[in-house]
């Protein structure tokens, strides 16, 4: 739900618009589809270590098992995009994903509501807010669900 409820506010911001201005590239530890939590399958994702393109914005969502999104390949790889200007975002329990890189220290963050005691625990050095979104600076992070289009909609309104 948090990727869908993130992404639907750019397609609709560059459908008023009447042209694209927003673009979402799907990457994903493998290439092929990816399975969300809910069983929906989400074809077409591009594997991210087969890609050295810096963007402007990442965006993380690892959904129920942030763990599983410790691989030494993909933190480099999102400290690479970090050092070379992007602004990284997580969804739902993404800030896990950033964190475990060594990207929140010294930045505050949002996450699921479940998960808050134990990001405390494991990222003393992370600020947790218990706010629907966090903005601090390069990096966004909300607590997943429909706060994530709370988010896309205050980015868009940003610009």
């Amino acid at each position: 739900m948090a990727f869908h409820a993130f992404v639907d506010p750019f397609r609709a911001a560059n459908y008023l618009r009447g042209h694209s201005i927003y673009s979402w590239p799907l990457l994903a530890l493998n290439e092929g589809a990816v399975m969300a939590s809910n069983g929906l399958s989400i074809g077409g994702a591009e594997g991210f270590q087969y890609d050295d393109t810096v963007y402007d914005f990442v965006v993380v969502n690892a959904s129920w098992n942030p763990e599983g999104f410790q691989s030494a390949e993909l933190q480099g790889w999102l400290r690479r995009q970090a050092r070379m200007g992007a602004t990284l975002c997580g969804l739902d329990t993404g800030a896990f994903v950033l964190a475990y890189a060594g990207l929140m220290e010294g930045y505050k963050a949002a996450t699921h509501y479940e998960h808050i005691a134990a990001f405390r625990e494991l990222f003393p050095k992370t600020g947790m807010d218990e706010s629907l979104f966090v903005i601090d600076r390069d990096r966004l992070t909300c607590c997943g669900g429909v706060a994530a289009a709370d988010m896309a909609l205050e980015i868009i309104r940003l610009q």
